[in-house]
């Protein structure tokens, strides 16, 4: 019978601690939402959105060069090439820069030996929540060629993530 007490006495304080735990994190996830669409552009749609009806949903674009100069023109893809570049935008448009193109830029550079890097600058509409003014955040990953294979980094974020064209500078 002292067993039984004991038992229905750890399953109460289990259940209870679980009910505390599960409150406290719906309690701290609307900030980490919060950061996560501020800081990692992730979007707020997705992920429990408690920003989702603070922003618009629109597409993004990108395109990729094989070379640093912007006014170079953009590499012709394949059709395998373009559905990957597509599959990448749709995932980094909800996942923002928790997503960056790692195997788009393998994948493209294994397809071209003469070329050590690409470029992929993706462009998002944002609203500024300050003014309600929408503007263009740009993008930019380089991946390179390297003695272990591939490897992709972000090279530029304008203006920066938790900034808006007319907030101060950093």
């Amino acid at each position: 019978m002292v067993e039984l007490g004991r038992l229905f006495i750890w399953k109460t304080r289990a259940m209870h601690t679980m009910a505390v735990l599960l409150v406290v994190a719906f309690c701290v996830w609307p900030f980490v939402h919060r950061w996560l669409c501020v800081e990692q552009l992730v979007d707020p749609w997705k992920l429990g959105g408690f920003a989702m009806y603070t922003v618009f949903d629109t597409a993004d674009f990108a395109n990729v060069w094989g070379d640093t100069d912007p006014l170079s023109p953009a590499l012709y893809l394949t059709d395998q090439e373009q559905t990957a570049l597509e599959e990448w935008l749709y995932r980094s448009q909800h996942l923002g820069l928790l997503y960056p193109p790692v195997e788009l830029g393998a994948m493209l550079l294994a397809a071209r030996p003469e070329a050590n890097l690409i470029v992929t600058r993706q462009k998002r509409i944002e609203l500024d929540p300050s003014t309600g003014i929408t503007f263009w955040r740009g993008i930019t990953y380089y991946t390179t060629r390297t003695v272990n294979g591939y490897e992709t980094h972000l090279v530029d974020v304008l203006p920066p993530p938790g900034h808006y064209p007319g907030s101060p500078p950093l």
